[in-house]
């Protein structure tokens, strides 16, 4: 196997979405905003998709736990944004506890986790086309009575995203195996 063959089968399994082909001039830097150099080679960064990651805190508790506000939202996201649902699944908890969907998309997906004990309800879409920006501070307030909506956009495929870890923590996620 040639060195350059060898060098495509690392590449496309180590860095899958990239494109890369040899760079002639070391000294030249590149003026394209989705080009990178590494190891005197050029990438060409191919975006896969975009992915939101939303928390709305100081919600009011007993709207975290009404599985119908929360499929209202997931209706407007769904209409504004013109995605389509193939199947659905959901889950409210019992008592006091709060609820989680998804709803998978052709598109990708539209996720939520609601913590009503901690007033806090988190979401994420992700979507492999491009869509446009949905209100989420406006209508989360609306519908969950947020006082503060925080959200993360990350265009996957891109090499230097953000971190989208939010200040907000989760006291249940080491629970699950996080935060550690």
């Amino acid at each position: 196997m040639t060195k350059k063959a060898f060098l495509v089968i690392v590449f496309n399994n180590i860095l899958p979405g990239l494109a890369y082909k040899k760079r002639s001039n070391a000294s030249r830097c590149s003026k394209l905003s989705r080009t990178v150099y590494r190891s005197g080679f050029r990438f060409a960064q191919m975006i896969v998709g975009t992915e939101w990651l939303i928390e709305a805190a100081e919600c009011e508790p007993e709207k975290l736990r009404d599985e119908n506000i929360l499929r209202g939202v997931f209706d407007r996201v769904l209409a504004d944004l013109d995605l389509r649902a193939i199947g659905s699944i959901w889950h409210t908890f019992p008592g006091e506890g709060g609820v989680t969907g998804l709803v998978a998309l052709t598109e990708s997906h539209l996720s939520c986790h609601t913590y009503p004990e901690h007033r806090t309800a988190t979401f994420n879409l992700y979507c492999c086309r491009t869509r446009p920006e949905w209100d989420w501070k406006n209508e989360l307030r609306a519908a969950l009575g947020a006082q503060r909506v925080f959200v993360s956009k990350i265009e996957r495929g891109a090499e230097h995203v953000s971190n989208p870890r939010s200040e907000l923590r989760n006291p249940k996620s080491s629970a699950a195996g996080g935060d550690r």
